[in-house]
């Protein structure tokens, strides 16, 4: 079953304000994640693709080329954000989900509904949104934070 409109709208509003909560419960920015990233470029990641669900959009729909090298494009792209105080990256995050918000409310449902290929898949560009959105923003969000042992 496709998420529906309402549902990424809401689930996009919930990922923004959990990540950007999340900034509010790490101690050490400067630890080195699973993913090879530390805690503050996780979240610098996180704060310079909020809001920029039309370019993921764009780049989905054959518009623009996705990057050779997406590490590498990542790690240029959240340099800007790593000189950033934990309440900014927090801001971003949440203002940037709202910005995405604003672009989903103005997709029609069958522009949402109509099945795009992303890598060997075939999705509804709804549910791709949601992975790019929702799922990515609580993934970094949960790495960059929970790490054993827990306190």
């Amino acid at each position: 079953m496709t998420i529906t409109k309402p549902e990424l709208i809401d689930g996009i509003r919930f990922a923004a304000q959990r990540a950007a909560a999340a900034t509010a419960y790490v101690d050490d920015w400067d630890y080195r994640l699973s993913c090879g990233w530390t805690t503050r470029e996780s979240f610098a990641h996180l704060a310079d693709w909020a809001g920029d669900i039309a370019e993921v959009h764009r780049m989905v729909r054959g518009e623009t080329n996705w990057p050779a090298d997406l590490s590498d494009f990542n790690e240029r792209r959240f340099q800007p954000y790593l000189g950033c105080e934990p309440a900014e990256i927090a801001r971003v995050i949440r203002e940037g989900g709202e910005k995405d918000v604003a672009y989903i409310k103005a997709l029609s449902a069958s522009e949402l509904d109509r099945p795009l290929s992303y890598g060997p898949y075939e999705l509804p560009l709804a549910e791709l949104l949601s992975m790019e959105t929702i799922d990515h923003a609580l993934h970094h969000a949960y790495d960059a934070v929970l790490r054993p042992p827990l306190k």
